[in-house]
């Protein structure tokens, strides 16, 4: 995977006309292996646009997206509910055919689950914050 910082400019010229957007890409460099960019691997042959404003979630790491879009890119098919030696809940991670998601932390500051998905078919580590 590939990421491009964009400069985008506001250069509407009056007030009350159409807004008009200056959007300039710049050169293309590899993402790298970093802390928090293994999500990466669900989204093969693309170019990530940096540089937009997204909110701050602080505390957290990786890529926030939709819980239903991780679940139906990551191909999952069922869910786990796991219980503890007296029957009450104790977690739950779901299953799919390359990959399980399982929960890491929740921010209670933010409502806000942080998710891993590991690949089955190795080490590969992606880790999503998904908003409740």
């Amino acid at each position: 995977m590939t990421q491009s910082f964009m400069d985008f400019q506001d250069v509407s010229k009056q007030e009350g006309g159409l807004p008009t957007y200056k959007i300039k890409l710049m050169g293309l460099r590899s993402l790298g292996d970093h802390p928090g960019t293994c999500w990466k691997v669900l989204f093969p042959s693309t170019v990530m646009a940096s540089g937009f404003p997204v909110p701050a979630c602080p505390d957290t790491k990786g890529l926030r997206i939709p819980f239903d879009a991780m679940l139906e890119m990551a191909e999952i098919l069922y869910d786990v509910i796991l219980e503890d030696d007296d029957g009450n809940d104790a977690g739950v991670y779901f299953e799919g055919i390359s990959y399980t998601l399982y929960p890491t932390a929740y921010i209670q500051s933010h409502n806000t689950i942080q998710w891993h998905l590991e690949s089955k078919g190795g080490h590969l580590k992606i880790e999503n914050t998904i908003m409740l």
